[in-house]
């Protein structure tokens, strides 16, 4: 598996790589669950926004992919500090 960064200020989205398929992957993080689930600060235009920016880096850099063709996925890795019991942790894949 490879991994890259896409950076749009203030966010990066993580891209990465098994096989065949490109994930980006938007990861979001909290200190608590205080104002809900991090995954739901991805809207719908969040959403768009990220695909646009998969759009553009794939017309930058899919040339450099070799021509294969790769399925493309999103998704989203939430992050909730819990103090001394550690990090949860959770993976939605094909969020949007």
């Amino acid at each position: 598996m490879t991994a890259g960064l896409l950076s749009q200020r203030p966010a990066t989205y993580h891209i990465m790589s098994s096989g065949y398929e490109l994930v980006f992957v938007e990861v979001k993080t909290r200190s608590t669950t205080a104002f809900g689930d991090p995954a739901e600060a991805v809207s719908a235009v969040k959403a768009a926004r990220i695909r646009r920016l998969a759009l553009h880096w794939l017309a930058e850099c899919g040339p450099r992919l070799g021509g294969a063709r790769r399925d493309v996925r999103f998704d989203v890795v939430t992050v909730v500090r819990l103090g001394h019991d550690g990090p949860r942790v959770s993976h939605l894949r094909a969020a949007f």
